[in-house]
């Protein structure tokens, strides 16, 4: 199986990459095995985004937009969400890594987005709404809405460079929200304090 997946994924960099950081067949591409949760919305991504990568263009500052999504990773329990999630072995491992070859650069920048969309959306729509609301006709055209939506504003981090700034936007502004991100964020800065203590 291993062996046919290898032959494919050459069959795909000869015959459908035209250059690395240009048009792609990103959307074809088999992740070995990472888990992509919810392959419509990564594909859309990559077809708003002219089919382009978008965490690892060779050149420009796309490091520090890697890096953003690891720090917000890294406290997303005030938020109430655990980045285990958000694909964070992947995310922390690669952040500061540049590839040099165009697959594996493809093949990781479809992880990164995958854990900024569905962190987007747990933060925007709540974590699995649809297993709570089971939607209708006009309900499901609100969500395809508010995915364009997350999708054409995650791409508009490429290039103000402010991902920290596009998530904050998305949480709600109510008080009790506050309040509980508040206390969420000091529970986190306790056990953070008592794991330092006991090593």
């Amino acid at each position: 199986m291993k062996l046919i997946r290898l032959l494919l994924l050459s069959f795909l960099s000869i015959n459908s990459f035209i250059a690395y950081g240009q048009r792609t067949s990103i959307d074809k591409i088999n992740l070995d095995g990472s888990f992509i949760s919810d392959e419509n919305l990564v594909n859309t991504f990559y077809k708003l985004n002219q089919f382009k990568l978008f965490w690892f263009v060779p050149g420009g500052n796309f490091r520090n937009l890697r890096i953003q999504l690891r720090t917000i990773l890294d406290s997303c329990e005030n938020t109430g969400l655990q980045k285990a999630n958000y694909h964070y072995a992947d995310i922390k491992k690669n952040a500061e890594v540049d590839f040099t070859d165009s697959i594996s650069a493809m093949r990781t920048d479809r992880i990164f987005t995958d854990a900024a969309i569905s962190y987007a959306k747990d933060i925007y729509q709540g974590m699995n709404i649809n297993k709570w609301i089971s939607y209708d006709e006009i309900s499901k055209q609100f969500e395809d809405q508010d995915n364009i939506f997350l999708l054409r504003s995650l791409i508009s981090t490429g290039s103000s460079g402010e991902m920290t700034k596009f998530f904050n936007s998305l949480e709600p502004k109510d008080s009790e929200y506050v309040v509980l991100k508040y206390e969420l964020s000091k529970i986190s800065t306790n056990k953070l304090k008592k794991n330092q203590l006991e090593t």
